[in-house]
């Protein structure tokens, strides 16, 4: 008798107590042709997630990635404290590049830890958001902080009135003796920050947010920058928004949901923005794996379906590939622009910018881009 599918690879789930499992009618006996297909899938997806992941070198091979561009401490000196919180947030930022090249060659993404290491680690590659805080995930859990992944509906540059998915993934921290939980986020690509945000849930009369439900006729403005930079610590002790360098930050909870929002502090306009919002009831694991299939698929509405996007950071400045255009900016300063024309100048850039050497860590995808159904459809001039 074959056992059900869905008992198979049961780590990939949490696993569900007995008293909440739905009753299962009695299996019929599967025919010879059944059984075959259901082995050789079965086996597929064994091999495919081989070898398994290691507790006891992960943490040895976060370090030494993160280590290549910024100093850390060994795996043993690492404790869960908001110091340490920071540099990671900081350090994987600088190290691992925001990227959905595997999204844009139409591949699905996996967040089992095993293939989140192989891919992000052994292979040196960077992932999108789904895969950067799991990778971050699975780090802060082997020091010792307690997480709580958080699923997301984005509201960066969306009308009011415009409904949003859950395509977003980010995580709430605790901190012991340190203020207690904060919002870590290394995968809101453009807007990434070197800090940890304090989650800190405001009353709706205090403050300001994309749409003022006192003021309905505040117009929507598309945001005129998208790089966020803000260096300082923040406190849950607040007491109001709260000023960074780049503007006011706050959280707040409306709806069932709590937003982050921010006000530039270039802008004169008083309406702040809404950048996401997630449950206050909180996601299961089986939510961020359909989230993250439904992201990755090419499906209505995925953002990272329809466009090549990579970033990262890289001293004081924020880079970032769009399609067919290279973007570099200093904080707070200058921007630059340069056309990309060919496969063979995005490889270039990929290596020199983006700390993506693919002809060495994973010459399969490069390969891959270099197809006539590759990346080229997206360094077309609109």
């Amino acid at each position: 008798r074959v056992p059900l599918l869905a008992h198979q690879r049961i780590s990939n789930f949490k696993k569900i107590q007995a008293s909440d499992r739905p009753p299962t009618r009695p299996l019929r006996r599967p025919s010879k042709s059944s059984t075959a297909c259901t082995r050789t899938i079965m086996a597929a997806v064994v091999d495919a997630h081989a070898p398994a992941f290691s507790p006891e070198t992960f943490l040895a091979k976060y370090v030494a990635r993160l280590g290549e561009v910024v100093d850390m401490p060994s795996p043993g000196d690492l404790k869960p404290t908001l110091e340490v919180l920071t540099l990671m947030m900081d350090a994987q930022t600088r190290s691992v590049p925001f990227e959905n090249i595997d999204v844009a060659l139409r591949k699905t993404i996996s967040m089992e830890p095993e293939d989140v290491t192989r891919k992000m680690l052994d292979q040196k590659r960077g992932g999108y958001c789904f895969e950067q805080n799991t990778l971050l995930k699975l780090a802060l859990e082997l020091i010792g902080f307690t997480v709580t992944p958080l699923l997301c509906r984005v509201r960066w540059g969306k009308r009011p009135d415009e409904n949003t998915a859950f395509t977003h993934m980010c995580l709430k921290v605790d901190v012991e003796g340190e203020g207690g939980s904060y919002l870590a986020d290394v995968g809101f690509a453009g807007t990434n920050r070197f800090v940890t945000m304090s989650i800190l849930v405001l009353p709706f009369s205090c403050l300001c947010c994309c749409v003022d439900r006192h003021h309905p006729t505040v117009s929507y403005r598309v945001p005129k920058r998208c790089i966020l930079y803000s260096i300082e610590p923040i406190s849950l002790n607040a007491t109001g928004p709260l000023e960074l360098s780049d503007g006011t930050w706050w959280t707040e909870e409306r709806d069932g949901y709590v937003f982050l929002s921010m006000k530039d502090r270039e802008e004169e306009e008083t309406v702040g923005r809404d950048l996401y919002c997630w449950s206050t009831t909180g996601c299961m694991y089986p939510d961020l794996l359909q989230a993250n299939h439904w992201s990755c698929t090419k499906v209505p509405g995925a953002r990272f379906t329809g466009q090549l996007f990579v970033a990262i950071t890289s001293g004081q400045e924020k880079l970032h590939i769009m399609n067919n255009t290279f973007v570099r900016r200093v904080m707070g300063g200058s921007k630059e622009t340069t056309a990309i024309e060919s496969t063979g100048q995005l490889e270039e850039l990929l290596r020199t910018h983006f700390r993506l050497d693919l002809g060495v860590s994973d010459p399969e995808t490069l390969a891959a881009m270099s197809k006539g159904d590759g990346v080229a459809r997206y360094l077309q001039p609109k």
